[in-house]
């Protein structure tokens, strides 16, 4: 997988993962989980949701176990 995440402006870093994905549906829903609440707490309504319907819209936890990591 890779990502492009935003540079200092004048370009672009690329950041390449390598991991293994596992979907975990009986990991606890986003809403249920104290630390990531408090972490992404002023930035779910800036998309016009609430912690509830957030977990609700992206309701598939997937747990990344990175085994490499490359950015440039």
């Amino acid at each position: 997988m890779a990502l492009n995440f935003a540079g200092d402006g004048q370009g672009s870093d690329i950041v390449v993962l390598s991991g293994t994905a596992v979907v975990g549906p009986e990991t606890p829903a986003a809403d249920a989980v104290p630390e990531y609440l408090a972490k992404y707490a002023e930035r779910i309504p800036g998309i016009d949701l609430t912690p509830e319907s957030f977990a609700r819209q992206y309701s598939i936890p997937v747990t990344i176990t990175l085994s490499r990591l490359r950015g440039f």
